[in-house]
């Protein structure tokens, strides 16, 4: 599906022109079509990877200047009979840079990939760090009552999960599981396929191999661990100094 398509799709679910969008992080699968718009809002953070194309897209020309607006923490946008609000998160556990956008007319968190999967955190940052882009989103809890991530539509209680999580996971109480630790001096790996079949093309994924070259985030240096609240895992670093294998 062409961009334009993309463009055209959306301004007849809505019934109206859409002539902006809104970066929730840079990563190519969701800024692709930004040219195709009036203006891309975005953080600043963002911007001078959200037109870097994947190797997936290699062959496919795309406009790379076009307007764009930058965004931060608490930034509104009134779209007249709504009032958008930007929410960042103060750490990158997916990009730097990313955001969530609340619509609390509608009771509506957009969250790009920071909540992608239910039943599980996979996280690239530490324990505290968690706790702090929780305790960012808990703010404006009680303006919404469902989230649209990278995945679909979640039902709020998700992320109710994920921040009782993040605050076990600094409490006093917390313990961490007692299964083997890995250091870890980068970026953890994407998972193996469950079985011998080859994968064409999965919409909720990006195509192997497709990542942002020179990509800002800091490499984790560390030791990979988990915890579980009330069957909740939560796959974490904890920073080297910070425990008692990796000082």
């Amino acid at each position: 599906m062409t961009s334009l398509c993309t463009n055209c799709i959306n301004e007849k679910l809505c019934g109206k022109p859409v002539k902006y969008v809104i970066n929730t992080h840079y990563h190519f699968d969701h800024t692709a079509n930004d040219a195709y718009f009036d203006a891309a809002f975005m953080t600043p953070a963002s911007v001078d990877y959200a037109t870097i194309p994947y190797k997936g897209f290699s062959g496919i020309s795309f406009p790379r200047n076009y307007p764009v607006v930058t965004v931060q923490d608490g930034y509104p946008l009134n779209l007249g009979s709504r009032a958008l609000t930007i929410i960042e998160f103060p750490h990158a556990n997916h990009t730097i840079g990313g955001i969530a956008i609340l619509d609390p007319s509608r009771r509506i968190l957009f969250t790009g990939d920071e909540f992608l999967l239910p039943n599980k955190a996979d996280l690239i940052i530490s324990r505290r760090d968690f706790a702090d882009n929780m305790n960012r989103v808990e703010k404006v809890r009680k303006d919404f009552d469902v989230m649209y991530s990278g995945t679909g539509l979640k039902d709020g209680s998700v992320f109710d999960t994920y921040y009782q999580a993040a605050l076990y996971g600094i409490s006093p109480d917390f313990q961490p599981d007692s299964t083997a630790a890995a250091a870890v001096q980068g970026r953890k790996p994407a998972a193996a396929a469950a079985d011998s079949r080859t994968t064409v093309y999965d919409r909720r994924r990006v195509r192997p191999g497709d990542t942002t070259e020179n990509a800002p985030e800091k490499t984790p240096q560390g030791t990979r661990k988990t915890f579980t609240y009330q069957g909740f895992p939560v796959s974490y670093i904890e920073p080297a100094g910070q425990d008692g294998t990796n000082k």
